[in-house]
């Protein structure tokens, strides 16, 4: 990956930029699936109360419509637990340091160990991060940009939040014009 780098940078994810990424992630691509789920146990809603009231001594439409509704609370609460949930374990593991490769047939992004990892005197075992994420070019990848970070998206689940901060003009353009973007938010 050497010979033809075109940009080897290291940068720190800080905690507001991750929870910013993570927001924007999910308002782009869970909630809209999720908001569509609700508006149809809703609706199922609807129908089992008007169910209902023509035919109160039937049991089973209350179960559904208890049903419904539970799976319309439960499409509203995920989402926010899950984010709620690693946002906390981002803010306790702190900043991370990362590293980005781009060349022509491939990004490599990293986590590097930061110098002032405690480890414990009772524990032999040295955790070991993983290996760096080697992502084709030719491949579905994408990027959107924001005011102050970029997502890179691999398919439509994984994505790495990639901060502007403390990158050159010319470091940007590299990386913008390396992936292909999506609409600028």
């Amino acid at each position: 990956m050497e010979d033809n780098c075109k940009l080897k940078k290291q940068y720190k994810l800080d905690f507001d930029t991750f929870r910013s990424g993570y927001e924007y992630f999910q308002k782009k691509n869970v909630y809209p699936r999720s908001y569509l789920f609700m508006a149809i146990y809703l609706i199922l809603v609807v129908i089992y109360v008007l169910a209902a009231v023509k035919n109160p001594q039937n049991s089973f439409i209350y179960i559904l419509l208890f049903l419904c509704l539970a799976l319309a609370f439960r499409e509203w609460y995920n989402p926010r637990k899950l984010r709620r949930t690693l946002i906390e374990t981002f803010r306790e593991m702190g900043d991370m340091t990362c590293e980005i490769k781009i060349d022509d047939k491939q990004i490599e992004i990293s986590t590097l160990e930061d110098g002032n990892v405690e480890n414990s005197e009772d524990t032999e075992e040295v955790e070991e991060l993983p290996e760096a994420a080697v992502i084709p070019l030719d491949s579905d990848i994408s990027l959107s940009e924001c005011e102050k970070f970029f997502l890179l998206y691999i398919g439509k689940i994984t994505f790495y939040i990639i901060p502007k901060d403390s990158w050159s003009e010319a470091e940007l353009d590299v990386l913008r014009s390396s992936v292909p973007s999506k609409k600028k938010a």
